[in-house]
Order: structure tokens, then sequence, then C-alpha cells
């Protein structure tokens, strides 16, 4: 599948992979995760915000949404 999985990314690239500083918004808009990635997965210190406006620090990241590359 696509490395967003419908999603949107924008930020870093390493081959077909996330890598670095970026943005990524699930499909539907609803779960934002904004900062590190390493190898097409959220790494490192990052916000993401659920689509109940919750936002989760950056040591407590819950799990990530499927949307993103495996």
């Amino acid at each position: 599948g696509s490395p967003t999985g419908g999603g949107r990314y924008e930020g870093g690239w390493v081959g077909s992979k996330q890598h670095g500083v970026g943005t990524l918004t699930s499909a539907g808009g609803g779960n934002v995760y904004v900062g590190g990635f390493a190898h097409g997965q959220p790494h490192g210190a990052g916000t993401s915000t659920a689509a109940d406006v919750s936002t989760y620090p950056p040591t407590h990241l819950p799990t990530y949404p499927t949307y993103l590359a495996t």
C-alpha cells in the first residue's frame, strides 16, 4: 500500500518511507501527528491529536492508527 494509506503526509522522505520531521493527517482528517518519523513510523518527539480533539504529549503517544505504512 501507499506510505500514507490514503492519508496526507508532508515532510522528509528516505526512499519511499517518511523520515525526519513531518505532518501526517489521516484520510478522514480526524487524526493528525506532527513530529519525528523514522523508517515510515512516528519516532521520537511528536504530538498526536485525535478526532475528538484530545492531544497526547510526546512522551505518551497512543498506538498510531493503521493508516501508517507497516
